[in-house]
């Protein structure tokens, strides 16, 4: 369950921070999250603003991260290539953490966040493999480089949410059929048709066609 955090959740929030950042750590991210970032301060600014939330098991809370909705003036410039779609109003992933021996938390958050908004954005180190995989594995693009406030590099990622899409048809193209690309020759990967399920769905938008067809049309041209 994905429910919006109180203050009442910050020494949580803060403990599970430290374990994702031992996390990085150990696989070799030496830098992200430096200088005991994220601070309270910022988390604290987060809930205020009702952009922070928390997932449960029950009454436990597992995992935590922020979503905000709206411009980030972070990604207003991009470097080394170009956002998928740069007019739909989207939300942003940030500070997404977990606790020790949770799994799917990042699929829980994902999920979550994409019923909000057609187009999602996320961020990442470079050093941050294991974020890249997951978002890579969550359909998300790799779109260019984009700079944080402190002036250090991301990598930036976005996702487009076909909501005209009936729910169960998107997650069985999603679940079952866009992992085959993943053993495709390089030409054909999933990055590959990801852009071709993109840009006939931009397309469609023109033209009296079934959207739903448009969608699996692309998904199984290969």
């Amino acid at each position: 369950m994905v429910r919006g955090a109180t203050l009442s959740d910050l020494d949580v929030a803060m403990q599970l921070f430290d374990h994702s950042r031992q996390i990085m750590r150990s696989n070799g991210n030496a830098t992200q999250w430096a200088n005991g970032y994220p601070q309270r301060e910022i988390i604290i600014e987060d809930i205020r603003n009702g952009n922070f939330y928390c997932i449960c098991d029950n009454d436990k809370v597992v995992g935590c991260f922020s979503f905000i909705l709206g411009n980030d003036p972070t990604y207003d410039k991009i470097e080394k290539g170009e956002w998928i779609d740069d007019f739909t109003a989207y939300g942003t992933i940030h500070r997404l953490a977990c606790a020790p021996g949770q799994h799917y938390i990042a699929r829980q958050c994902i999920e979550w966040c994409q019923q909000q908004v057609d187009s999602l954005r996320a961020d990442t180190h470079a050093d941050n493999i294991i974020v890249q995989h997951i978002l890579e594995q969550h359909n998300f693009r790799y779109c260019g480089i984009i700079h944080v406030a402190d002036g250090t590099p991301r990598k930036a990622y976005q996702k487009l949410i076909y909501h005209d899409v009936p729910l169960e048809l998107r997650n069985y193209i999603e679940q079952a059929i866009l992992p085959m690309h993943d053993s495709f020759d390089l030409a054909h990967r999933r990055e590959h048709i990801l852009s071709v399920i993109d840009n006939c769905m931009q397309m469609s938008q023109y033209y009296s066609v079934d959207r739903s067809m448009t969608y699996t049309i692309a998904a199984y041209h290969d």
